[in-house]
């Protein structure tokens, strides 16, 4: 059996389940993977949120690229959020420099002892909603990669001598039903 791997380089990740046998992958550290899954039409599709994409508005255009390309409806789509940092653990020291759009923020950041917590899911389900998807739909790790010693986390590793790295985050079908890894 040969697995032939490919680097794409792009935004989103989608396929259907006219390609069993084949997954979808990032490699992330403490940015958030988002799965959303078209339980009608067995379409699944990925993207890395990190704080720069979701400031781009990436998680609603995840949801976009399923209608567009595939006629997903929201209502048919569950979502699942990966393991990230999580905002009790991450922050910024002064007001993040990644953030063009306040609007999307609103509700996302938290002052706490000179520091700024972010709550990236807070943003990606806002986005989420935006495009119909309901939040009984939407599941969310509350892995912390900051904190746990199982994943890799850059932002850890600056603070400690903590390895640096990245893991991969992915799903596939199987026999046509998502799983998640």
């Amino acid at each position: 059996r040969t697995i032939q791997m490919l680097d794409i380089y792009a935004d989103i990740l989608m396929m259907d389940s006219n390609i069993p046998n084949a997954a979808l992958a990032y490699p992330v550290a403490d940015c958030p993977v988002v799965f959303a899954h078209n339980t009608r039409d067995n379409v699944v599709a990925m993207a890395h949120c990190g704080c720069d994409y979701i400031d781009r508005e990436l998680p609603g255009q995840l949801i976009d690229a399923m209608r567009d390309e595939y006629d997903c409806k929201p209502y048919d789509i569950s979502v699942f959020i990966g393991p990230h940092a999580q905002e009790a653990s991450f922050t910024y020291d002064r007001y993040p420099k990644f953030i063009e759009n306040d609007s999307r923020w609103e509700e996302c950041l938290r002052e706490d002892d000179g520091l700024i917590h972010i709550n990236m899911d807070r943003a990606i389900m806002k986005q989420l909603v935006s495009r119909g998807i309901e939040l009984d739909t939407v599941y969310s790790s509350r892995l912390d990669t900051i904190t746990n010693p199982n994943f890799y986390s850059n932002n850890r590793s600056r603070v400690n001598s903590s390895k640096a790295g990245r893991f991969y985050t992915g799903c596939y079908f199987e026999n046509y039903k998502i799983l998640s890894k």
